[in-house]
């Protein structure tokens, strides 16, 4: 929730420095889908913590090994002072940032394509119903996962898999390309 939270002020921010103003002037789909890029660049840096700490639970969790944390707050610790905040909780920043900036850019571009199309002659956005907004983000939700959902596979291997963590995206995505294949 806070990383929406973070992404939708940020999208807000950007629009306005970009000169937007409702009903006087509206920014270009493109305008609007590069604003989602910029907020999405800045919400993976808020998100990536989170995200580190996610699957380093989800992996010990799912399998039979010692358990390794007491809980979140002892993995967000044990993390810290073993690695380091940037080392530690920004590892697979490259991935996220690879997959936040094209990914919002396609999620809000097709959010609000789908939504500029079914504006009445002589409307706004506000004349739109709810079941819009839902085609909308179900279709901007699918374009942001169909194309980008390679670089979550490589972050989330550099952030769980002791392998990988010191390796640069590049290097990861063409060893499980090379592995596993496409």
């Amino acid at each position: 929730m806070a990383e929406n939270s973070v992404l939708f002020l940020s999208y807000s921010e950007v629009r306005k420095r970009l000169g937007e103003k409702p009903g006087e002037k509206e920014l270009t789909i493109f305008e609007l889908a590069c604003s989602g890029a910029v907020a999405g660049g800045i919400a993976s840096f808020f998100l990536n913590p989170f995200e580190v700490i996610k699957v380093q639970m989800q992996v010990m969790n799912s399998s039979n090994a010692v358990r390794q944390y007491n809980g979140l707050i002892d993995c967000v610790v044990q993390t810290v002072q073993k690695e380091g905040i940037v080392k530690g909780l920004y590892r697979g920043q490259t991935s996220l940032l690879l997959r936040e900036i094209p990914g919002n850019f396609c999620w809000y571009g097709v959010y609000e394509s789908v939504c500029f199309s079914q504006i009445p002659e002589g409307g706004t956005k506000r004349d739109l119903g709810i079941s819009t907004h839902l085609l909308g983000g179900a279709s901007a939700g699918v374009a942001y996962w169909t194309a980008f959902y390679p670089a979550d596979t490589v972050g989330s291997q550099i952030r769980a898999n002791p392998l990988y963590a010191n390796r640069g995206f590049v290097l990861v995505f063409l060893d499980i390309l090379r592995t596993e294949g496409w």
